[in-house]
């Protein structure tokens, strides 16, 4: 697999009169992504079990990284019902980081319930052509054969369905909204090859505003691509990783904009897409929302008195697990 297999991706902005400049274009080929970049990442050759996400239960405590106050469980949840977008950071083939996102959908869908708020729950790991197809499955229309085949899971996404399904169901049973959010892999492609400019006029009106001069958000991505080999501009690569992030943030806008103000939206994505230049600095700028992300960490012995607030940087909250003894 290449450098890329290893993570996918209001009122609408209007897009500006004249759009940042794009970086350093560039006519040499590029070796077009379909995800993008996060180090040593693969999905598992071998089996998952369909208990996966279940068996990776551990206890934990949360972080708030802006004053290094730690949460229990209660005081963390209560935080986190009061934003709009909650953006559950992941490494796809990391099973505690799936189990941390379920619970995190469990305790919002609760407390949503009681207060009569609408929940959604948006995954990086559906492309936003497909939401009718969500839609279908949440209402119980298609099942989850149809589900993965209407929208070409294992093509377009890749890993193991048993990392996402406790989360999609438990979303479903509980009457929560499915959201597809991110790019196609043909606009990631045409991105990675041209640029925006690349785009039909139909579909920069339909991103709105992209920014390509975050220099935050391009320092995380220089970060992620040191020590892979370049077979072409990089900074055309960086501009399909714009393309992502602006998409989410632009989908998770229209889904929030349009039940204003009773909603919140559970974002699914990976560690670099719910970094605080990415998703949600971009989302804010479309739309009014509280947005905040959490990163799932995971201790080991050697971290118990670690300082985390460097391995917390961009993130708002970190959901700190500790293995069992």
């Amino acid at each position: 697999m290449s450098l890329w297999g290893a993570l996918a991706l209001s009122a609408p902005a209007c897009a500006p009169s004249a759009p940042p400049k794009m970086v350093g274009a560039s006519d040499a080929p590029v070796e077009a992504p379909d995800r993008a970049p996060e180090p040593e990442q693969h999905p598992p050759s071998a089996p998952v079990p369909d208990d996966v996400v279940e068996r990776a239960a551990l206890p934990f405590h949360a972080l708030r990284a802006a004053n290094r106050v730690s949460l229990d469980q209660h005081e963390f949840f209560d935080e986190l019902a009061t934003n709009d977008v909650v953006c559950v950071a992941e490494h796809h083939d990391n099973p505690h980081h799936h189990w941390a996102q379920l619970f995190v959908i469990q305790e919002l869908a609760r407390r949503s319930k009681s207060s009569g708020r609408e929940l959604g729950v948006g995954f990086e790991m559906f492309e936003a052509r497909f939401q009718d197809t969500l839609t279908h499955y949440a209402s119980g229309k298609l099942d989850t054969e149809a589900l993965l085949q209407s929208t070409d899971y294992e093509a377009r996404w890749g890993y193991p369905f048993q990392y996402y399904e406790p989360q999609i169901v438990h979303a479903v049973d509980q009457g929560s909204a499915l959201v597809a959010l991110n790019a196609s892999r043909e606009q990631v492609k045409t991105v990675a090859h041209g640029g925006f400019s690349a785009l039909s006029d139909r579909e920069l009106r339909l991103l709105g505003a992209y920014d390509l001069e975050d220099a935050e958000h391009r320092a995380q991505f220089d970060k992620l691509m040191q020590g892979h080999p370049q077979s072409g501009s990089v900074d055309q690569m960086y501009a399909a990783q714009v393309l992502w992030d602006e998409s989410m943030a632009q989908n998770a806008a229209s889904w929030l904009s349009e039940r204003f103000p009773a909603r919140q939206l559970v974002i699914l994505a990976g560690m670099a897409h719910c970094h605080r230049s990415a998703i949600p600095s971009r989302l804010q700028r479309r739309f009014a929302a509280k947005v905040v992300s959490v990163q799932p960490l995971v201790l080991s012995d050697d971290d118990e008195s670690a300082d985390l607030t460097s391995q917390l940087a961009g993130y708002d909250y970190g959901f700190v697990m500790t293995p069992n003894p």
